[in-house]
Parts: C-alpha cells; structure tokens; sequence
C-alpha cells in the first residue's frame, strides 16, 4: 500500500489502481479483527476444556508438528488387538461362557457331602446325664453321597445352550477384530496418503514463496500492475492455506490412529515431550 502511495504521487500508476489498493487493504484490516476476535474465543473455550484461566498471552505455534509413522500396518494392528479394551471385554465374555457350560456339566456329577457336629452341655445345666456323671459333651460324623439318575433333559439343554453362547461370544470377537481391522486400515493408509501429499504442497509452497518475491520486486520497479501482483500473492496465500490444511488433516488422522490402536493417551503424552 505504501509503495502504490509512492508510485501514485510520481505518476506510475494509475489512481483506480491505487483505491483498489486501499479497498483491499480495509478489507484486510477487517477481517484480521474479525480472525482475532474468532481466535479468543477458540483460546478461551479450549483454556475452559482443559480446567485452566484463559491467559492472554497464550499464542498459537508458528508450525504445525507432524508425528511421523515408523510402524507397520501389520504392528499396528497387533497393538490394537493388545490394547482395545473391547476385545478384552469380548475375551472375558468367551471365558465366562465357558466357565457357564462347565458349571451346567458339573451339576449331573456325583455329590459327597461330610458334616461334624461337635456338641456340649453348659457346666451350670443339670440334667439327667450329669447326675449319672456321664460326658456332657460328643462329636457326631456324617457323610452323604448323591448321584443324579434324571433330570428330564435339563442338564443337556442347559449344555446346549452354553455351547451356543460361547459360539456366539467367539463370533462376536471375530467380527469386532474384522471391524477394527477394517477401521485401521482405513486411517493407516488415509495418513500415509497425507504424509507423502504433504511433500508435494511444500514444493508448490516455496515454488509460490519464490514468485512472490520476483513479483515483489516487479511491482517495486514498476513492471507489473498492482492486480498482477495480488494475483500472485493469493496464489501464496493458496499455496500456504492448502500446506497448512493437510497437516491440520494429518495430525487429526495419526489421533484417530492412535485412537483406533488403543494408544491416543500414550500418544498425546508423547507430543508433550
């Protein structure tokens, strides 16, 4: 804006130029405030999340960091089988399954029952047998055998039924690993995807970076309009917003990731060290 001031007192350039210049220039005013007034908002609704006072002097980080994978997808999904807690709780329904159909087998076993009973009259009590001075006191054994001979089918319905719900409990697992399976194959291949595009709109970043700096010094010259060197500038600016969305959209694929592994605390620990 200085510059086409400038050039507009020496006669370079036209005085259109010039106010389209000053328009563009207002605009950009504006909708800085605007961006900074959004930005508060998010730092004090975000400071309110994590329980801490919203601080004014909190800025945002300059880059972007991007958690690079040095995994497999292979590991990936074994320590997601390790970690998921709905696996677990899948195994622990199989387990408990199968101690159900054990304890309905149990039950047509035989049964040995063994009772002592230990008996002893007070020293104050009179009685009859303390007149003939006899012991006052005893100890009784006794034991018991029951074998079941029909039960009407119960006990083998009852193991029937057990057997199908430990089937059903293992079918359930199976297509809950099939299910994470297919969930983390999708954001493995998803963020290596983003991690190799983010090489590509670097380049075309500096590319951009490098033909603003020529235009720059066109426009100071004299040899381009002020039109031609916005055009390039939005063209940075393109270039940059583009660069910055990606990895916006990486780091939120690898916390999926993480997510999707069972391992999203662990990870977020990691990037505060």
């Amino acid at each position: 804006m200085e510059i086409a001031e400038i050039k507009l007192k020496q006669g370079n350039i036209a005085e259109f130029e010039v106010l389209n210049l000053r328009v563009q220039h207002r605009l950009a005013n504006d909708n800085l405030i605007q961006n900074q007034n959004n930005f508060r908002s998010q730092i004090i609704t975000f400071m309110r999340i994590l329980g801490t006072k919203p601080d004014s002097t909190i800025l945002p980080e300059q880059n972007i960091r991007i958690d690079s994978i040095d995994f497999s997808f292979n590991e990936a999904f074994e320590r997601a089988i390790k970690n998921r807690c709905e696996l677990k709780q899948a195994e622990i329904s199989i387990a408990k399954a199968k101690l159900n159909k054990d304890e309905i087998s149990g039950s047509f076993s035989p049964i040995f029952q063994f009772s002592v009973l230990y008996n002893r009259s007070s020293n104050i009590e009179k009685n009859l047998i303390q007149s003939l001075n006899l012991p006052n006191y005893g100890l009784n054994l006794s034991g018991s055998i029951s074998i079941p001979l029909f039960d009407g089918g119960r006990i083998s319905s009852g193991v029937e039924i057990a057997e199908r719900n430990i089937l059903v409990q293992e079918n359930n697992y199976q297509q809950l690993k099939e299910d994470i399976w297919a969930d983390l194959e999708i954001r493995y291949r998803t963020l290596v995807l983003f991690i190799k595009r983010l090489g590509a709109l670097q380049l075309s970043l500096e590319t951009a970076a490098e033909a603003l700096n020529i235009a720059e010094l066109r426009f100071r010259s004299g040899e381009i309009t002020s039109s031609e060197i916005e055009n390039v500038r939005n063209r940075y600016t393109l270039a940059k917003n583009s660069l910055d969305n990606a990895k916006i959209s990486c780091v939120i694929q690898r916390a999926g990731l993480a997510k999707a592994m069972g391992e999203f605390f662990p990870w977020v620990e990691s990037l505060r060290k």
